[in-house]
């Protein structure tokens, strides 16, 4: 099943420099992040992408400063052995209308791709750091 969970945090940033601690006038400036967390099953080649335009997202993402995200394979239902977990690879870019895409992609430990894996993810989109 695919799933999307979705909300906007305030939050404080402030910039750091990671050799010298903090930069400009060191200051906490207020932002705002989208976190977006779901679940998914790649495809027969291992692959799953979500767009994220007006027919997935509720609230409005004008632009992406900086995203991080992260999936892990999970199980529905009864946990059976399934021998060694999936490797799973997460990305992000942008299309060329400009909606950013999240693509995961399942492998093996020797590279093969694996099939209709679950997984449930989470992405933090920070925007307006300014």
């Amino acid at each position: 099943m695919n799933a999307l969970f979705q909300w906007e945090q305030l939050g404080q940033v402030r910039h750091l420099d990671p050799e010298h601690g903090t930069t400009g006038n060191g200051l906490c400036n207020q932002t705002n992040a989208v976190i977006l967390a779901g679940t998914g099953v790649t495809d027969g080649a291992g692959r799953w992408a979500l767009t994220l335009d007006a027919t997935t997202m509720c609230l409005p993402l004008d632009g992406a400063d900086w995203v991080s995200l992260v999936a892990t394979p999970c199980r529905q239902g009864e946990a059976v052995p399934l021998g060694p977990p999936p490797v799973i690879t997460a990305a992000w870019d942008f299309n060329p209308t400009g909606f950013l895409i999240l693509r995961i992609q399942t492998r093996d430990g020797h590279g093969h791709d694996m099939i209709d894996i679950p997984f449930a993810w989470h992405a933090v989109i920070l925007r307006h750091l300014g």
